[in-house]
């Protein structure tokens, strides 16, 4: 189950849920000032692209898929006090956490979902253009994910280093599911290595990222993704 609901917090988003006429609940993660992010809980007409949609104790909770990871094991709760009702999130994937229950930093053993895995056949190349956080702000950040021809899947920084430019500009085949391939210099990288074999980098290696499968989603590690929707700090998933 992705998220937990307490008996509490399922009466209080289905009695909001309820004034809005059966609209759903959107769990989104946002910058903290207290931690690094911040559960963002929002009534929502319908799912956005990108999303999806499950239900948890008859309430439709809308998450973006490339969330599902940290948020994934998350128990929310509702408390009410003197100051009004509350909700309380104990999320499995946090390093640390703030007293206030919605913020919290995540854990370092984290990965951010970028892709589906079946999105992407055997033996094929799908290059993408993030956006991470920069010390200015937002940076784009190209990655290429490949697959071999056994279902690995390894993730490397888009540019060939013999100079800056991009290896793949779209999807494509890799050379026997072996080697990925610079059509520019016509040099040749290991895929399970991003060490080129062949052409003028002969012995360079190709930028590694961390990568791995976790709920059926490709993911990265080692680098902070922004959320096309709000440019907040695009949520990891665990590992």
């Amino acid at each position: 189950m992705i998220l937990e609901l307490t008996e509490n917090a399922a009466h209080a988003l289905k009695r909001a849920v309820g004034r809005d006429e059966g609209k759903g609940v959107r769990v989104a993660l946002v910058p903290s000032g207290c931690a690094e992010f911040r559960f963002k809980l929002d009534l929502a007409p319908a799912a956005k692209d990108g999303e999806i949609v499950f239900e948890t104790d008859g309430v439709a909770i809308f998450v973006n898929r490339r969330s599902i990871g940290l948020i994934n094991g998350t128990r929310i709760d509702y408390a009410e006090s003197l100051e009004g009702g509350s909700f309380i999130f104990q999320n499995p994937n946090a390093e640390s956490t703030c007293v206030c229950g919605r913020s919290f930093t995540p854990s370092r053993d984290t990965f951010y979902a970028v892709c589906a895995a079946d999105g992407i056949g055997p033996g094929w190349v799908k290059p993408f253009m993030l956006e991470r956080a920069g010390t200015d702000g937002t940076e784009p950040f190209p990655i290429l994910i490949a697959r071999d021809n056994s279902g690995g899947y390894f993730a490397y920084v888009n540019n060939c280093p013999q100079e800056p430019h991009i290896l793949y500009e779209g999807a494509g085949r890799s050379l026997a599911g072996v080697f990925l391939l610079c059509a520019r210099h016509q040099a040749k990288f290991e895929m399970n290595t991003g060490l080129c074999t062949d052409g003028p980098c002969k012995g360079a290696h190709l930028k590694r990222i961390p990568a791995k499968v976790l709920d059926g989603e490709v993911c990265v590690s080692g680098i902070t993704l922004l959320d096309e929707d709000d440019e907040a700090p695009r949520p990891p998933a665990r590992a």
